[in-house]
C-alpha cells in the first residue's frame, strides 16, 4: 500500500464529506478535506448530481487523477442482521445466505444487493455468527448512477457506521478494549452500534423525522440513553451492567462536553468519552466516516463489508506494476554502471591497500613499547596476587565484585588485605548490597562499617567491610 491514494466520500441527507488520504513512509496522513452541504428539500437523484459536481470539483483542485474511492450512504435504506448458520457453509457462506435469504428479510433476493462478514466461529456450538447488510436495489441504484456521472471507477459502497468502525480500530485506544459502544449523531439522525473485538455486531438508528415526537426525544441525551438502553437489552447486556462507549458529534445546544457527557454516561449506564480526532489530524467529527471509507483503501481493516456489485467495482490498477518495471530498469541501469566502473575500483583498492600497508608498517614499530607495558603490567598483577593466599587472587576479587554490585552502584574506593577488603561508594538502596555480596563464595561476614547516608543526589553512600573466604574454590 506505500504510496498508494486513497477518496473516501460520505454523503448523506444535508452534505457531502471527503476525506483524502495519503500513504508513505510516515504512515498515512489526510492529504485534503472537504465538507459541502446540499439542500434538503430536494430529491435524493438532485443531491446526487449536485455531489458529484462538489466531487469532481475537490478532485481538480488537489489534482486527483487515479485513486480508490469509496463511497459512504446512509444508514437509513439499510437493513442489518445478525444470524447464525453451521460452521460447514463458511466455504460457501455467500450461496447459503442467498438461498436462505427470506428466512431473514422480507424482500426478494432479486431485489436486493447484500454483504456479509464473520463475526465469530464457536466450534463448540459447531456455530458461525455472521453479521448480513442488505440493501434494496433501487435504493443503491441512484449511488451507481452517481458512480457513473464521475466517470471513474468505484471500489466500494458502505455505511458511514462500518467506516466509523474501522477508524476507531486504527486511531482510538478503545478498540482494544474488547466491547464497546459507538455513539454517531449527526444532521438530526442518531446510529448507535455494538462492536466487539473490532467488528460491528449490534446497530440500532433513528432518523430525524423519527427524532420529532416525544417529549423524551426533543433532549438528545435523553434519546441516546434509551436507544443504548435497548441496544444493551438487544445485546444482552443486564440494565446494571456498565460497558464503555465513544461519541462521535457536536455537543448539541448549550451543553458543555463534561456536562453532555457526565449526564449520558449517568443516565444510560455507560462509561462514555468523546471520540480522538487528533491522532489523524481531522479538524470535525463529520469528517471521520469520510476518514474511515479513505482508510479501506489504504490499510487492513476489520469491517470489510461492500455492498458494491463485484462486477461494478474498480479493479485494481497498474500502477503498482509499472513502478516496479521502472524500478527493474534502474537497478539493470545502476548494474551495468557498477560493471563499467569495476576496473577503476579496483585500481583504487590497490592504492588504498599500499597506503594501509605502509601505516601497519609504521605501527610495527610500537609493538616492542607495547610489550614492555604488558611486561610491567603483569609484574604489578604478580605483585597483587603475593598479598593473598594461593587460592585467591586479586582478579578473582575484581571480578566478583563486577558480578554482584549493580549497575545502579559504584565504588569509589577499594582497600584489600590479606583477610579483609573494605569498599567505599554510592548506591540507589546500599541496604541491597549485603545480601548480593553474602551470596559469593569468596566472601562471608559482610557488614556496614558506618551509617548510611543520604548524598545531594539521592544516592546513599556505604561503607562495607568483608572477609576472605579462603576456603572457597576459585
Amino acid at each position: 500500500m506505500l504510496f498508494q491514494t486513497s477518496l473516501g466520500i460520505e454523503i448523506d441527507e444535508k452534505s457531502v464529506s471527503m476525506a483524502y488520504l495519503k500513504d508513505s513512509f510516515k504512515g498515512v496522513r489526510l492529504a485534503a478535506h472537504a465538507i459541502y452541504f446540499l439542500d434538503m428539500d430536494v430529491p435524493l437523484k438532485e443531491k446526487l448530481e449536485t455531489a458529484a459536481g462538489f466531487v469532481k470539483e475537490f478532485m481538480e483542485e488537489n489534482r486527483i487523477v487515479s485513486t480508490d474511492i469509496f463511497i459512504g450512504i446512509s444508514r437509513e435504506p439499510t437493513i442489518l442482521r445478525i444470524v447464525e448458520f453451521p460452521l460447514a457453509v463458511k466455504e460457501n457462506l455467500r450461496e447459503t445466505i442467498r438461498y436462505e435469504m427470506e428466512k431473514y428479510i422480507p424482500i426478494s433476493v432479486d431485489d436486493i444487493f447484500f454483504d456479509c462478514q464473520v463475526l465469530a466461529e464457536d466450534k463448540e456450538q459447531n456455530l458461525l455468527k455472521v453479521l448480513l447488510i442488505v440493501v434494496k436495489k433501487d435504493a443503491l441504484a441512484p449511488y451507481l448512477e452517481f458512480k457513473d456521472r464521475l466517470n471513474v471507477g468505484m471500489s466500494g459502497i458502505e455505511t458511514g457506521s462500518t467506516a466509523v468502525v474501522n477508524y476507531l480500530f486504527h486511531y482510538s485506544d478503545i478498540a482494544a478494549k474488547g466491547t464497546y459502544v459507538v455513539i454517531m449523531s449527526k444532521d438530526g439522525s442518531l446510529e448507535l452500534g455494538l462492536v466487539k473485538d473490532g467488528l460491528l455486531n449490534y446497530s440500532r438508528f433513528k432518523s430525524e423525522e423519527n427524532n420529532k415526537s416525544g417529549e423524551d426525544n426533543k433532549n438528545l441525551c435523553g434519546l441516546i440513553t434509551d436507544e443504548v438502553k435497548a441496544l444493551k437489552d438487544a445485546a444482552g447486556y443486564s440494565d446494571n451492567g456498565r460497558i464503555k462507549a465513544v461519541y462521535c458529534g457536536a455537543v448539541p445546544g448549550d451543553k458543555s462536553g463534561n456536562e453532555f457527557v457526565n449526564g449520558i454516561s449517568s443516565e444510560a449506564g455507560i462509561d462514555m468519552d468523546f471520540l480522538k480526532l487528533e491522532a489523524a489530524g481531522i479538524p470535525s467529527p463529520d469528517l471521520v466516516p469520510a476518514f474511515g471509507l479513505a482508510l479501506k483503501g489504504l490499510r487492513k481493516v476489520p469491517m470489510q463489508v461492500n455492498l458494491l456489485p463485484d462486477k461494478l467495482r474498480k479493479r485494481p490498477g497498474r500502477a503498482g506494476y509499472y513502478v516496479m518495471l521502472v524500478l527493474t530498469v534502474l537497478v539493470a541501469l545502476s548494474v551495468l554502471s557498477w560493471s563499467g566502473g569495476l576496473i577503476m575500483s579496483h585500481r583504487l583498492v590497490l592504492n588504498r591497500l599500499n597506503a594501509e600497508i605502509r601505516h601497519v608498517g609504521a605501527q610495527m614499530a610500537n609493538i616492542e613499547n607495547i610489550r614492555k607495558d604488558s611486561k610491567e603490567i603483569e609484574e604489578k598483577i604478580d605483585y597483587l596476587n603475593a598479598l593473598f593466599c594461593e587460592r585467591i587472587s586479586v582478579l578473582d576479587v575484581l571480578k566478583e565484585f563486577s558480578i554482584r554490585i549493580p549497575e545502579s552502584a559504584w565504588v569509589r574506593d577499594i582497600k584489600i588485605s590479606q583477610n579483609d577488603v573494605k569498599l567505599d561508594g554510592y548506591a540507589q538502596s546500599a541496604s541491597e548490597l549485603i545480601p548480593l555480596l553474602e551470596a559469593s563464595p569468596l566472601f562471608k561476614d559482610a557488614v556496614f562499617l558506618s551509617a548510611i547516608t543520604k548524598g545531594k543526589d539521592g544516592k546513599e553512600k556505604f561503607r562495607i567491610g568483608l572477609s576472605l573466604n579462603h576456603d572457597s574454590p576459585n
